[in-house]
């Protein structure tokens, strides 16, 4: 695990942005628009939610994002015992069952009926009573049983929630004491790249690059001092054909692929599957940020 310099972070910061960036708050906020990318789909996440309850709990002693909240908070010291936790795009709920020894209360939000499903199945399996669970999208939901800045803690791991600007003034006004965020950031997944390559799609702009960006620029313009570490990880996904032709067609290689282009991809996922399962590896580095309210 490696630590940016802040002089590290604003010069790729300035760098990106050369000629054409203000650093003006409202004017990040505008440039910060919601994501439209497949990655966002109801869709693509409820047929993710079975491989996603099959992951183990995380563990502070092997999780890079556990420990880099323990490092400041002391979870494991016993520091947040009456603290309450709000985990953005929780879905199967992995790291809202993790916490919840250590607080008071965890409440997960997620768009995906069949994540928040998992998750609550995944609660009462482990026993773990002081965690709840919304099936809602975070940029409209009103958390009416939850007064603005009512969670000591709110973080967002891997997910596509916190892709705008509203999306981060909304976590902002929500968290009393801290905030974390986890960006899985210059992002390969080697399957979807080659689909998009042969179909001739050539947008390499990647929405989670800028949301580093763009969550460093506006904590720090806010008056807050961003803690960043980054490692690099590797994973498989893997998908039953049958769900990999409906995901990959419709939401990720695009969303407005023609009938013809739609067939093509199908018949290069039969081809790649293995006992029609369609694995795919993805590599990314990890960009953790933390900040004090």
């Amino acid at each position: 695990m490696f630590r940016h310099s802040l002089g590290m972070l604003c010069k790729k910061f300035s760098k990106k942005f050369a000629g054409s960036f203000s650093m003006d708050e409202q004017d990040i906020i505008r440039r910060w628009g919601t994501s439209k990318s497949g990655f966002s789909q109801v869709e693509v996440w409820d047929e993710a939610a079975a491989g996603y309850a099959e992951q183990p709990i995380p563990l502070f002693e092997h999780d890079p994002f556990l420990q880099f909240m323990d490092a400041e908070v002391g979870l494991l010291a016993g520091n947040a015992a009456q603290m309450t936790v709000l985990d953005i795009g929780c879905g199967a709920g992995g790291y809202s069952i993790a916490l919840a020894p250590y607080v008071k209360r965890v409440v997960g939000c997620d768009l995906s009926p069949k994540m928040i499903e998992a998750a609550c199945a995944r609660a009462e399996a482990e026993q773990v009573e002081n965690v709840s669970f919304i099936c809602d999208d975070f940029a409209t939901c009103t958390f009416d049983d939850v007064a603005d800045g009512s969670f000591d803690i709110v973080f967002a791991h891997f997910t596509p929630a916190l892709s705008s600007g509203a999306a981060f003034q909304k976590m902002m006004k929500l968290a009393d004491t801290w905030c974390y965020v986890a960006i899985p950031a210059r992002r390969t997944d080697f399957v979807l790249q080659e689909l998009r390559h042969r179909l001739g799609i050539t947008s390499t702009r990647d929405k989670r690059d800028e949301n580093c960006l763009y969550t460093f620029a506006l904590a720090w313009l806010s008056g807050k001092t961003p803690r960043v570490e980054h490692y690099d990880d590797v994973w498989i996904d893997k998908r039953t054909l049958a769900d990999a032709k409906e995901i990959y067609s419709n939401h990720l290689v695009a969303t407005d692929l023609t009938s013809e282009q739609k067939a093509w991809v199908n018949d290069c996922l039969t081809l790649l599957a293995e006992d029609d399962v369609v694995y795919e590896r993805i590599e990314t580095t990890v960009v953790m940020m933390g900040w004090h309210m």
